[in-house]
């Protein structure tokens, strides 16, 4: 399997895309990106604990302990059987601006998921010091990719075109042919196929392209019309093996393993038209990466309870280590007004035709593998209690983004490296949650910070992401059900192409999404 290199692909950069402030290294391949966007994890589990905002370092007895602190597994004192299906909604404001135009463009998706399931084996003897042991086997999600964007925008200073003829000039046109399976190498090959970009000079005398490296695109003056469609699917899901123990009911300890699978799609499709152009009507450009990935995790962690209202939580989460697969395709077709092309030397005219109209050219699809080493997570949570009456709960979770390691099989990726360093920057994470408690009713509120991971200036766009949720629930003897709502507002960007000058067009997405987690469970 070759590595796919994406420095021939800016339009795809989606969220992470750095601007001319970043030190991106000039053998980076562009998976520096991937590091950063599968590292980045956040709330997941089981409704109670998402209605906290996560907040449960030093708390227990939920199946979503094993995702932050297994330790809380120690607190259980009898056995659990739950399971908890999500509904997400997702809605996006996109706003392009052009140095001509500026617009807002809106759109939404509602995916369906599987939040958590699991069950807990728990067995306990106040006879020993050792007073109970709880095994977990249980499923989390912890990342939901699910999203669909679009934007659009008149353009009067620029186009792809421009973007084209930067990277072409000077080039033979032999970099621009198919590849020995029949397709484009690449998006420039693509723009030459379709006949968006052409030689400029002809041999007038048998009728060939002069290969003197200089090119020109169709109504080079002409505004356009840039409107692109992003869908992403996909998740971050894990199978997690718990153990925890109780000592003395001061002290709790446990560790769980953690088999991860990542799913990551995304399908994008650009379309620019020619506002009153005379040859060209317009171009769509269609890419599709598919990404799948296994990896695993363990975690270690502790929990001392100093009295009956105050517990301390500390856990430790290791690097993921991901096998990753990503398979990249991508189609171009252009649809002429006009199929005729007319050459002149100042005394001979030659036309020449565009052999078919719509003309399409595609890819040959790139296969690449290649691993990666997310950071280290480290997790400080206090919990006070108020006798019976609730909690609140406060966790700050220290994650080195700098550690994030790729490697490719038999290719270094030193530039990715070198730019992770460059780039990226260590942050703490917070969140904060409680729970008042009114016989078999509880209610709970939270709120959780996870700042910018990026140190550059990114397409004029923060990712950090503030998470806001709340919830109520249910608790018998025998039985519990609860109900979390959870609204995460963040923001992504996106470069359609980049250009020397700095005025190429840029969206800045507004992402409000709202989900719903229903958990139900059983004690016995």
């Amino acid at each position: 399997m070759r590595l796919l290199t994406r420095l021939f692909l800016p339009v795809l950069l989606i969220g992470f895309a750095l601007t001319g402030k970043a030190q991106i290294d000039p053998n980076a391949t562009g998976l520096f990106e991937n590091g950063l966007k599968f590292s980045r994890t956040f709330i997941g589990g089981t409704a109670r604990i998402q209605a906290m905002a996560g907040a449960q370092c030093a708390l227990g007895a939920d199946i979503s302990t094993t995702l932050v602190n297994p330790a809380g597994l120690g607190l259980y004192r009898r056995s659990d059987l739950s399971f908890s299906p999500a509904l997400t909604f997702v809605n996006t404001d996109a706003t392009y601006t052009s140095p001509s135009n500026t617009s807002t463009t809106s759109s939404g998706k509602t995916p369906f998921q599987i939040a958590s399931f699991g069950y807990v084996f728990n067995e306990t003897d106040y006879s020993k010091d050792w007073r109970s042991y709880s095994l977990s086997l249980g499923f989390n999600q912890n990342n939901n990719f699910n999203t669909r964007s679009r934007y659009s925008g008149r353009n009067a200073d620029n186009a792809m075109g421009d973007f084209f003829l930067e990277n072409m000039q000077g080039q033979s046109f032999d970099n621009f042919l198919t590849d020995q399976f029949g397709g484009a190498f690449d998006i420039f090959g693509l723009a030459y196929d379709t006949w968006l970009v052409n030689p400029s000079t002809l041999d007038l005398s048998d009728t060939t392209f002069v290969d003197d490296g200089n090119y020109f695109f169709f109504d080079e003056d002409a505004p356009v019309i840039q409107e692109e469609i992003i869908k992403i699917k996909g998740a971050t899901s894990s199978m997690d093996i718990g153990y925890g123990a109780n000592y003395k009911d001061r002290l709790f300890l446990g560790g769980s393993l953690s088999f991860v699978f990542l799913r990551h799609d995304i399908e994008r499709t650009y379309t620019e038209t020619t506002e009153g152009g005379i040859q060209l009507n317009n171009f769509t450009y269609v890419s599709q990466e598919n990404t799948d990935a296994t990896g695993f995790n363990f975690k270690l962690g502790g929990i001392y309870k100093a009295s009956d209202l105050v517990r301390f939580g500390l856990s430790f989460e290791s690097p993921t280590w991901y096998n990753l697969n990503e398979e990249f395709y991508s189609k171009m077709t252009a649809n002429y007004f006009r199929t005729d092309i007319t050459y002149s030397d100042g005394t001979n005219d030659v036309t020449i035709f565009i052999p078919e109209n719509p003309i399409s050219s595609s890819t040959t699809p790139f296969l690449s593998e290649y691993k990666l080493q997310t950071p280290i997570k480290a997790t400080f949570g206090t919990a006070f209690f108020f006798e019976k009456r609730g909690f609140i709960s406060g966790d700050v979770e220290y994650v080195p983004y700098q550690g994030i390691r790729l490697r490719a099989f038999g290719s270094p990726l030193d530039g990715d490296n070198q730019t992770i360093k460059d780039n990226y920057k260590n942050v703490f994470n917070l969140r904060f949650g409680g729970e008042l408690r009114f016989d078999l009713l509880r209610l709970r509120a939270g709120y959780a910070f996870y700042p910018d991971p990026i140190k550059n200036s990114l397409i004029h766009t923060n990712l950090e992401r503030h998470i806001i949720s709340g919830g109520i629930g249910i608790k018998t003897e025998v039985f519990y059900v609860d109900l979390a709502l959870i609204n995460q507002r963040f923001h992504t960007g996106i470069l359609p192409y980049t250009l020397s000058n700095g005025r190429e067009p840029t969206v800045d997405v507004k992402n409000n999404e709202l989900r719903m987690v229903i958990t139900g469970g059983i004690t016995f």
